[in-house]
């Protein structure tokens, strides 16, 4: 029997590290949907039915928890009802070695229950909490008037639904690329995830110069070279450090050059760093929030190429962000009876 319990073991160990060692991203996109599905019912159905009601006399329930304007934590969430109406209360933001509070405010649900609202700023690069990437708890620290201190977990009752609209949640901070969004954890805490900006070449601004046009971008890195591309050919460019910004570069875009290669050709740029890996210039994930707008923003300009024909030159963002830019003829003089329409226009963007 002992070797029949013995043999048991060492299959069931053999099983669970070799599903630890299965990539996930081998598996099928179905079943894994499927799967973060049925994890997630299963967490919600047991912080409803089990930790919730436990928690009501011990912990904090949270009403609302997300991040909005990408960087800005909102908080509201019940007290249990013996709380002091005068009692002082803190948000603490910890990830196990840094610790940081921030003040909150008590007042009455209509109900009369103790109702507490906290609001932070997060990063150091908008003047907030200097968080990092990683996990990071969110507990109540409740100071009685007597000076006696407790710590009220936070126990969500579910996800927050995603808002629309213009206070709806940014994918990252406008300012410094983090993304930071509030979950709930197997055991119905609520936790705050920072992770660090991904690694991308952003377009700064683009500006109409005589040589052409003017493109500042912020690298991914300080080793590398800049590219045009079409698909099929690729240009090389220089680049040169922007006044007053060492953290940009500046590329002169040769229109004539890029036009001359292949006419009907969309070009794209891209960073290649020491490493090989090649980074789309893009504008930022928040200056997409409106799409449409962002996709009409090109202005056409007109230059003329080697052999003194006018040349259209439209620059546009895709939806993905990436710059592009593209030629296309203009029309010749109408027929007699017929009439030209142009719609082009020059100027700079910024």
């Amino acid at each position: 029997m002992a070797e029949q319990v013995h043999a048991l073991r060492v299959v069931g160990r053999s099983g669970v590290l070799a599903w630890r060692k299965l990539p996930v991203s081998q598996l099928p996109g179905r079943i894994r949907r499927k799967a973060g599905r049925h994890v997630a019912a299963g967490r919600d159905h047991l912080i409803h039915s089990v930790v919730a009601p436990r928690a009501e006399g011990t912990a904090a329930v949270v009403r609302y928890a997300m991040v909005l304007g990408g960087h800005n934590l909102n908080l509201h969430a019940w007290l249990p009802p013996e709380t002091p109406a005068d009692a002082t209360v803190e948000l603490m933001v910890g990830n196990g070695t840094r610790h940081f509070s921030v003040p909150a405010r008590l007042s009455a649900a209509p109900g009369g229950r103790p109702s507490v609202t906290a609001s932070a700023l997060l990063g150091k690069q908008v003047g907030g909490l200097p968080v990092t990437g990683g996990r990071w708890s969110l507990v109540l620290r409740v100071t009685a008037p007597g000076g006696v201190t407790e710590e009220r977990r936070l126990i969500g009752a579910g996800e927050t639904p995603t808002l629309t609209g213009p206070s709806a949640a940014l994918a990252a901070c406008p300012v410094s690329g983090m993304s930071m969004q509030t979950g709930i954890s197997p055991s119905g805490r609520l936790k705050l995830v920072v992770s660090e900006p991904p690694a991308r070449a952003e377009v700064v601004r683009v500006v109409r110069r005589f040589a052409g046009l003017q493109l500042d971008f912020r690298p991914p890195g300080p080793r590398g070279r800049l590219e045009a591309t079409d698909g099929k050919q690729v240009v090389k460019l220089s680049t040169e450090p922007v006044p007053g910004s060492p953290e940009l570069l500046r590329s002169t875009l040769p229109l004539a050059d890029l036009h001359a290669v292949h006419q009907g050709s969309n070009w794209g740029f891209r960073w290649v760093g020491e490493s090989g890996r090649k980074y789309w210039l893009r504008r930022r994930p928040d200056d997409l929030r409106s799409v449409r707008v962002m996709l009409n923003t090109g202005v056409k300009l007109v230059i003329t190429d080697r052999k003194g024909r006018l040349h259209y030159v439209t620059q546009r963002h895709t939806i993905r962000g990436i710059y592009r830019l593209s030629f296309s003829p203009v029309p010749g003089p109408a027929a007699p009876g017929q009439q030209s329409i142009s719609t082009a226009t020059t100027g700079s963007l910024t």
